[in-house]
């Protein structure tokens, strides 16, 4: 992150807001004899900017080129890509991850709760002439703090996640000698049944390990999602049961 994430919260008595606000604006437009539309989505036309950030000027421009008609548009921060949707987050990673990081996303999202996300950061005020959008462009220095100092919601999960990596690094070691530890427990029962014994084919063997799952639900999570590892497990084992009577 390219600043300390609590200065943002922080008032700044400096910042100034260029922006005119919806209501002076529409006012101003009338007030000067035009039509005013708000639009969405101006980004797509062909834009000339003006360098002067005085509204009046494209009113000169529009009066001298007989032009009636001053469109304006609003921009804003989505909140929302700014925030860890913990929804998704606790579907993609297991309870025991969320354990630790829980109150690192609650206490993140709670401070971009803080901001202000109702305050535009940027109006074009332009009027269309010959094909082209003349554009005055305001911004606010609200928007151009901000944007310096947070980041996406999928960028900060990514730094919380970084910031337990140690934790995080031995939850994973020791799931993964649980499930050593289980599936050499459930190789050995396997090596015992008699209808796995009698599996001398593939076919065989993937017919035994599908009804063996069906009795034993509580084995399939071991090999991933929808138990496709559970094919090649069950060929890997049956190679080190024949080796293993060959040796008797």
């Amino acid at each position: 992150m390219k600043n300390n994430i609590k200065s943002i919260f922080k008032k700044n008595n400096n910042i100034q807001n260029e922006i005119m606000n919806r209501e002076k604006l529409i006012k101003t437009i009338r007030d000067n004899g035009f039509y005013g539309i708000e639009t969405e989505n101006n980004s797509d036309m062909n834009q000339i900017m003006i360098k002067s950030r005085k509204i009046d000027d494209i009113f000169k421009f529009a009066k001298e080129n007989n032009i009636n008609t001053i469109f304006f548009e609003y921009y804003y921060y989505d909140k929302e890509y700014f925030k860890i949707k913990i929804e998704e987050i606790e579907e993609e990673y297991p309870e025991e991850i969320i354990n630790i990081v829980k109150n690192d996303i609650i206490k993140y999202n709670n401070k971009i709760d803080k901001i202000d996300f109702d305050t535009p950061i940027k109006l074009l005020v332009y009027c269309i002439y010959n094909g082209y959008s003349i554009v005055i462009e305001q911004k606010n220095e609200w928007g151009e703090c901000y944007k310096e100092s947070i980041v996406s919601g999928e960028e900060q999960m990514e730094n919380i996640l970084l910031k337990y990596q140690e934790k995080l690094e031995d939850y994973i070691t020791e799931k993964e000698k649980q499930k050593e530890k289980e599936l050499e427990g459930l190789k050995q029962v396997i090596f015992e049944d008699e209808q796995f014994q009698r599996s001398t084919n593939k076919e065989l063997r993937y017919a035994y390990i599908n009804n063996f799952f069906k009795q034993h639900p509580e084995y399939w999570q071991l090999f991933g999602e929808h138990g496709i590892g559970a094919y090649r497990w069950i060929e890997t084992i049956w190679r080190e049961y024949k080796e293993r009577q060959k040796n008797k």
